[in-house]
């Protein structure tokens, strides 16, 4: 049996995932209508509201 696989998302995605919850949606909202979890989608507000523009590097690969 196989484990779950990991989906990557780009850093254009996670900026408008950003957007919408920045433009006052909920990050609950948000998460349901794109089909993620909340808590992912609130790490990468508090990611942006760190580092700006500099968010979302990736792992270097």
């Amino acid at each position: 049996m196989r484990g779950k696989v990991r989906r990557k998302y780009d850093k254009e995605f996670k900026t408008m995932v950003v957007n919408l919850c920045l433009s006052g949606r909920k990050s609950k909202e948000v998460a349901l209508e794109m089909d993620l979890d909340r808590s992912m989608v609130q790490r990468w507000v508090r990611e942006y509201d760190t580092y700006k523009d500099n968010s979302f590097k990736g792992n270097g690969n």
